[in-house]
């Protein structure tokens, strides 16, 4: 059996540690881990000691903490293997004994080992430990380091010092080795520290549930259990929740067909079209990805996705970065952070190249022997509607011409609705006519496979009505058909909303709960204004205030000026009051908003999902106000050009109480925006007002610090 490090922090030097866990010899012969047949049910004997100077302590203050984690991981490992026990895995009572052996340690080390261990970072490890003992598997396991805290339900909660520990794990781990951690952690390992892990033969495991990391990283086949929600509400599908991905199944094979055929044409691209909401981007991370690699197996397979949005910065170079940094994350690719030279360099001389052209190159010379790539451009409208250049759209439209010639398979997401623009846009050159995939709505039947399918997995059932007798989750089927496009993120939404209402005795989801999560409206259209509601209602009259300002900062007009869409906002020095942050903070914990870091490490939020628009009547109000701001701006900006024009008089300056409060206002809303004879404008309006002991400076500008929208 390979080894097992249990990741810690030393919070006394304040760095990481990998200790060794490893079986405990016990009387009477018996083995240090055990599995005795017998009936099925939480037969588990699970210990854990120190053993120092040959002798098994269980009395040090540290062994109380590993004595939970052990309980509490066995726990659910055996929950986990008892699901699956109809196929092959356990119907035996556990027996377990571990032991850190303290004779392998320094002698400050063991210290530390016996007295500053504390919290349940080592539930993930001892889960694992037990799962690896009971299933035997061939080829043998990788030897694996682990820290995360474990919910009842089997998910990860996110543990301190991740980056430390990591760093720990890649002094203690022979070649080959396993670091897993929460999900919610990833964020905080930086590029270098992942090349570092990669360049020394080891792989991180960032993951959501138990469940997730017995299959996908040890192989252990799971196929009757999902541990935790396994409704995805707003956020994203990807590939490890194929599992609980249903509906799509018939277009991810097409895709695959249509794929190979491309490949046999010499154009291995395909773009995605549907309406926003269809599931565009589901299907391709959780239904298409994992059916290729499930399928594709005659050559490796390696995947990789971008989003124009991301970027802050639209110009060529930057683009190249980010793909470039991406790519360096995936085996065999790290070389790609440092530009190398190719085996066979182009006709060109190199330093002709365009950045992502140069990409190109690199990426093609550095790609493993016999590897097939997919590279997934999720939401690629975003590269024609959020301010790309015409320039840099062109050398992108190259860029994937090139990958395509030299056989990456480019697989695009874009909505229905821009198709118009997408056939005036260079990207036709890339897909042509035939190279686009039209997703249809779902029928009745696929629908009810996404609501009871996961529900399947996760041992729920849907209650039927007490005086109509109609089961919910055909009404949940019903709503969709009949409310038509864009209800699918409603329903996902919905039913991960029912499963946190649950009766978790029973399994149970009731119409009960489905009526009070609707509200006034009901529903799945009512559920999310009424859960968004909820979260405001928690908060301050003063941060409800400020919500209008955070919303407007998240919408913008399309290039057309006929639709509203959502955007990215960076969150640093831009709402610098406790009311806005706060604010922000309880929207992020109820999944309004969501965030995360761009380039330069700083925060940027969005809304979760442009449903939102409209289906939340606080969004409605905001949306309305953009509007009117922008019919504002438009006359604010003639006024304060027809004053310059004509020498700035006195006259032509803005006069009266409200009307300058109102153009105050509204400057601070336009930011950077606001040209310098703006600027003058308002202030010498202000001046003049102040003279005449009209105004006083409104309190909104005076004391909220809000920095203002910029529009595009």
């Amino acid at each position: 059996m390979p080894g097992q490090w249990l990741l810690l922090w030393d919070s006394k030097d304040e760095t990481g540690m990998a200790v060794e866990l490893e079986p405990a010899a016990v009387k009477k012969g018996r083995p240090p881990r055990a599995y005795v047949q017998g009936p099925a049910g939480d037969h588990i004997d699970i210990s854990v000691s120190l053993k120092q100077d040959g002798d098994y302590l269980k009395d040090a203050p540290s062994l109380k903490a590993l004595d939970v984690s052990a309980q509490e991981g066995s726990r659910l490992a055996y929950r986990l293997l008892q699901d699956e026990a109809e196929d092959h895995y356990i119907r035996h009572e556990a027996t377990a004994r571990f032991c850190i052996d303290g004779d392998k340690l320094g002698g400050d080390t063991l210290d530390k080992v016996k007295n500053q261990i504390s919290g349940r970072s080592a539930d993930l490890l001892f889960a694992l430990a037990v799962i690896m003992a009971a299933v035997r598997h061939d080829p043998d396991y990788p030897a694996v380091a682990a820290t995360g805290e474990l919910t009842p339900e089997g998910r990860l909660k996110g543990v301190g010092h991740v980056p430390a520990k990591i760093e720990a794990a890649l002094a203690a781990l022979p070649v080959g080795g396993l670091i897993v951690y929460p999900l919610v952690n990833d964020s905080e390992i930086s590029p270098q520290l992942r090349q570092q892990v990669t360049g020394s033969g080891h792989r991180l495991a960032p993951i959501e549930r138990l469940d997730e990391v017995v299959s996908q990283y040890l192989g252990i086949p799971i196929g009757k259990a999902w541990m935790g929600n396994p409704y995805r509400g707003f956020e994203k599908f990807d590939a490890q929740h194929g599992r609980i991905f249903f509906g799509r199944e018939a277009d991810a094979l097409a895709l695959e067909k249509k794929l190979l055929a491309r490949e046999a044409e010499g154009r291995p691209g395909i773009l995605i079209l549907g309406a926003s909401g269809s599931g565009k981007s589901s299907l391709t991370h959780a239904g298409l990805v994992p059916q290729l690699k499930r399928t594709q197996l005659q050559r490796p397979l390696l995947s990789s996705v971008w989003r124009p949005a991301l970027l802050d910065e639209k110009e060529e170079a930057a683009v190249a970065v980010s793909i470039r940094n991406a790519w360096s994350l995936l085996p065999g690719l790290n070389g790609l952070t440092t530009v190398q030279p190719v085996e066979n360099p182009p006709s060109l001389p190199r330093q002709s190249l365009s950045p992502l052209g140069q990409l190109a190159d690199d990426f093609i010379g550095q790609l493993p022997d016999q590897a097939r790539f997919v590279w997934v451009l999720d939401q690629l409208e975003e590269l024609l509607t959020s301010g790309f250049a015409p320039a840099t759209i062109d050398a992108f439209a190259k860029f994937l011409l090139k990958l395509q010639t030299n056989g990456i398979w480019i697989v695009g997401t874009f909505r229905s609705d821009f198709y118009l623009a997408y056939q005036q846009s260079p990207l036709i050159d890339v897909f042509g006519n035939g190279g686009t995939y039209d997703l249809r709505e779902l029928d009745a039947t696929a629908l009810e496979r996404i609501i009871r399918e996961p529900a399947r997995l996760a041992k729920l059932e849907f209650a039927n009505d007490t005086e109509t007798h109609e089961n919910l989750a055909l009404t949940l089927r019903d709503e969709v058909v009949q409310g038509g496009k864009g209800m699918l993120p409603l329903l996902e939404f919905t039913l991960s909303r029912l499963y946190e209402e649950r009766d978790i005795a029973t399994g149970k989801i009731t119409f009960e709960a489905y009526r009070d999560i609707g509200g006034k409206i009901g529903g799945l259209k009512g559920a999310i204004g009424q859960h968004a509601n909820q979260i405001l209602a928690t908060c301050t009259p003063k941060e409800r205030d400020t919500l209008p300002e955070v919303l407007i900062r998240l919408i913008r007009l399309s290039d057309d000026g006929k639709q509203v869409l959502r955007q990215r906002a960076n969150t640093t020095g831009l709402f610098v009051t406790a009311d806005h942050e706060t604010l922000i903070q309880k929207l992020i914990n109820g999944r309004i908003l969501q965030t995360e870091k761009n380039r330069e490490g700083e925060s940027v939020i969005e809304l979760v999902h442009e449903c939102l628009l409209s289906n939340w009547d606080a969004m409605q109000e905001a949306i309305g106000l953009y509007q009117t701001i922008i019919d504002q701006r438009r006359k604010f900006s003639y006024s304060a050009t027809h004053w310059e024009v004509e020498g700035r008089p006195k006259q032509l300056l803005i006069k009266g109480k409200d009307e300058i409060i109102r153009s105050e206002l509204l400057s601070v809303y336009m930011g950077k925006d606001v040209s310098n004879i703006e600027c003058s404008f308002i202030n010498e309006s202000i001046k003049q007002s102040r003279r005449k002991n009209l105004f006083i400076v409104h309190d909104k500008v005076k004391t909220t610090g809000f920095q203002p929208v910029s529009f595009s």
